[in-house]
């Protein structure tokens, strides 16, 4: 990739989901607690997904043959996926966790995501050319799917957080769900706007906006969550 925008948009993005993921795995290693496990593989998932995209976007020529693409657009789209279901099982096993501690209601919650991450598997994306390189975008069908799925996951744990507040003012966790919430907002509308690849005709500037808009929302939500 020739545009050094670009690379400033992939690069320290995806160097911060690595070192979130580093922070929670030795706050793991401590407290082994499934909050924390949950935070820490949902910002694996994003980080190796960005690391995908690193390799592809500096390693690889702008004119990458057709098998390269597929794949590396595949394979971060796959690893990527699982962060949402990751981050709504931090959020209820947070604030509500007999709701997922039961195994039928366990497999009923990673369902959709399981369908998705098939789906992706057994689609085929069509290639363009954005900022300068061969690139892949999925067929309008699975984009529904991506929006309608990972929506339902993102609202869903902006739902929990929302009603957990206002039933709760006085909870002695007010005050970091407060921040929590408000780092998931910065979060939620990053991932959406990064998946729908809304801005795409001036897609080097508005890939650094989004993707350090959502880091910062994941640095949000990291601290309120470590914040004794």
């Amino acid at each position: 990739m020739s545009s050094p925008t670009a690379i400033i948009a992939i690069v320290p993005a995806a160097a911060a989901f690595i070192l979130f993921f580093v922070v929670l795995f030795l706050k793991y290693r401590k407290k082994r607690d499934r909050v924390t496990l949950y935070f820490m593989l949902c910002f694996l998932c994003i980080g190796l997904s960005y690391c995908g995209w690193v390799t592809r976007s500096v390693f690889y020529p702008p004119d990458a043959d057709a098998e390269t693409v597929f794949f590396w657009f595949k394979s971060t789209y796959m690893v990527a996926s699982p962060f949402c279901v990751f981050l709504a099982l931090a959020a209820f096993e947070f604030l509500k966790p007999e709701t997922i501690r039961k195994t039928g209601n366990l497999i009923l919650f990673v369902a959709p995501i399981v369908f998705l991450e098939v789906w992706t598997f057994f689609s085929t994306p069509s290639i363009v050319i954005i900022a300068g390189q061969n690139d892949g975008i999925w067929p309008p069908v699975l984009s529904l799917g991506y929006a309608v799925i990972g929506g339902f996951y993102l609202v869903l744990i902006n739902y929990v957080f929302i009603r957990f507040l206002l039933e709760n003012p006085k909870h002695r966790l007010y005050a970091k769900v407060v921040l929590m919430e408000i780092g998931l907002i910065f979060f939620t509308s990053g991932t959406i706007l990064e998946a729908s690849k809304i801005g795409v005709g001036s897609v080097e500037a508005w890939g650094l906006f989004v993707r350090w808009f959502t880091a910062s929302g994941a640095l949000i939500m990291m601290y309120a969550y470590m914040k004794k």
